[in-house]
């Protein structure tokens, strides 16, 4: 009467990184809830950052760096695994290259808007570095 129910006994294991959607959810769906820098995310980021018009033309060597990194997340995720190992030491550098003449140009505001978003997606490193 008192027993562990049947199977509650056994162990589950799951990915620490990987909330259970459903059986419908779609990759875009498993992608945004893991932090996956997707396609709509990358739109986000560029009109939150309310570039100036000299700014834009700083922003498509980033933004590509950020679509390779992507892909790179999507394919670890697909794959079972933690989609922050894309973070690695060469595409962080890759990002830094491509990145270093917009964020020299960003206004504090500006700054300050990247780092938020930075911290939300677990890379609070990369915030304390700007």
């Amino acid at each position: 009467m008192y027993g562990v129910p049947e199977g509650m006994g056994k162990a589950v294991h799951a990915a620490p990184f990987r909330r259970e959607l459903g059986p419908a959810a779609k990759p875009e769906d498993m992608a945004r809830e893991n932090g996956v820098l997707t396609p709509a995310e990358i739109a986000r980021m560029r009109g939150a950052l309310r570039l100036t018009s000299e700014q834009r033309t700083l922003w498509p060597p980033v933004e590509a760096v950020l679509h390779e990194i992507g892909a790179e997340q999507r394919a670890l995720l697909s794959a079972g695994r933690r989609p922050s190992e894309a973070f690695n030491g060469a595409n962080s550098m890759r990002l830094y290259w491509a990145a270093g003449p917009l964020l020299q140009s960003l206004r504090d505001d500006q700054k300050a808007e990247i780092r938020r978003r930075a911290r939300t997606m677990g890379f609070g490193s990369v915030a304390l570095s700007l």
